[in-house]
C-alpha cells in the first residue's frame, strides 16, 4: 500500500514540476503533501482558482470518508481531515465567507462514519476499532478538531453541533457541556438560517439499538432542559434565545415539543400528536425539524426513552425500526 502511495506521489510531483496545474491534481497532491506537512498541503489548496475551489473542496470533503485503495487509506483520510480543518481555520482567520457550504457537511460526516476499518454507527464517531485501523486515537482527535472548525462558521454549526452531541451520547459522556454550547450558539446567533443537510434526515436505527437523531441546537437545548433541568429552564434559558434568534413564529412549535418532552404516561400520545401537527411553514422551523420521517424518528426515539412506544405506534407507522 505504501509503495503505491509513494509511486502516486512521485507521479503527481513530476506532473506538478512540469507545469500541470489542473485543480484536481493540486487537490490530490495537497493531500499527499499534507501527510508530512499540513501547511505545505494548504499552500497548494490555496493556489486553486476560486472558480474551481467548490468542486475540489467537495472532493476533499468526500475523501475524509472511507473508500477503496490507497486514495482513501487511513493515512490519506487523516491527511484529508487535517487539510480540510486547516483550510477552514485559515478561512476563518482571514474572515472570508464560505460559499456553497452544503458540500462541506460531508467532511465531518465522513470523518465520523462509513469507516471500513472501524465498527461504526451511522453518523457517530467510531467507538471501537478493528485491528485494521492503526490510528483510532488520531481519528478521534481529528474528528474533534474538524468539529471545532465547523462551529466557527454559522453555515456549518448545525452539523458540527449535532454530530458532536451524538458522538458524546454514544460514548456515554455528560451532555451538559452541549447544552451550554447550544445556548452559546443561539445567543451569538451563530447558526445560519438554512435548511438542515440531507444527513440530518437519515434513519438512525440499527437492528438492536436506537441512537438519538441529530438535533438542531434549539431542539437539543429544549429537550435537555425539559428532561434534566429545573422545570423553568426552558422558559428562562432556552426559549428567549430562540425567539431572539429566529423570531416569535418559532414559539408554538417549540412549546409543543417541550410539552411532548415533559409528557408522561397517557398524556404522551396526545402531546406527540399536537407536536406532529404543529405548524412547520417557516424556514427556521424546517431547520429545527426537517420534514417527513425525521420528526417521527425523534418521536419514536423519545417514546423509547420513556417506554411508551406502544401508545404512539399509529403515529409512526412508516418509520424504519
Amino acid at each position: 500500500m505504501r509503495g503505491r502511495c509513494d509511486e502516486a506521489t512521485a507521479a503527481y510531483e513530476t506532473a506538478y514540476q512540469e507545469g500541470n496545474r489542473h485543480p484536481h491534481l493540486l487537490r490530490r497532491l495537497a493531500v499527499m503533501r499534507a501527510r508530512k506537512d499540513v501547511s505545505a498541503g494548504l499552500a497548494l489548496m490555496e493556489s486553486i482558482p476560486p472558480s474551481e475551489l467548490p468542486l475540489c473542496l467537495q472532493a476533499l470533503s468526500t475523501q475524509c470518508g472511507a473508500g477503496n485503495g490507497a486514495v482513501n487509506s487511513p493515512e490519506a483520510r487523516l491527511a484529508s481531515i487535517h487539510l480540510l480543518t486547516a483550510w477552514l481555520e485559515r478561512r476563518h482567520t482571514a474572515r472570508k465567507p464560505l460559499q456553497q457550504t452544503h458540500w462541506l457537511d460531508g467532511g465531518l460526516i465522513g470523518c465520523s462514519s462509513g469507516d471500513p476499518y472501524a465498527k461504526t454507527f451511522v453518523g457517530l464517531i467510531p467507538l471501537s476499532y478493528e485491528s485494521g485501523n492503526p490510528y483510532p486515537e488520531d481519528f478521534r482527535k481529528a474528528f474533534h478538531g474538524l468539529r471545532a472548525a465547523y462551529l466557527k462558521f454559522p453555515e456549518l454549526a448545525v452539523t458540527g453541533f449535532s454530530l458532536g452531541m451524538t458522538a458524546a451520547w454514544a460514548n456515554g459522556d455528560d451532555l451538559e457541556p452541549f447544552y451550554q454550547e447550544a445556548l452559546r450558539l443561539l445567543q451569538a446567533h451563530r447558526i445560519t438560517d438554512r435548511k438542515s443537510p440531507d444527513i440530518i434526515r437519515v434513519h438512525l436505527f440499527t437492528a438492536d439499538k436506537a441512537h438519538p437523531p441529530h438535533l438542531h441546537p434549539a431542539v437539543f437545548a429544549t429537550q435537555h432542559a425539559m428532561l434534566t433541568k429545573a422545570s423553568d429552564s426552558f422558559e428562562k434559558e432556552v426559549l428567549p434565545l430562540v425567539l431572539d434568534a429566529y423570531g416569535s413564529k418559532q414559539e408554538p412549535i417549540l412549546r409543543h415539543f417541550a410539552a411532548m418532552c415533559a409528557a408522561k404516561g397517557d398524556n404522551f400520545p396526545t402531546a406527540a400528536q399536537h407536536w406532529l401537527q404543529s405548524s412547520d411553514d417557516s424556514h427556521p422551523s424546517r431547520a429545527f425539524f426537517p420534514e417527513g420521517k425525521h420528526r417521527q424518528i425523534i418521536l419514536w426515539w423519545l417514546a423509547k426513552k420513556k417506554g411508551l412506544t406502544k401508545s404512539i405506534e399509529h403515529l409512526v407507522k412508516d418509520v424504519q425500526r
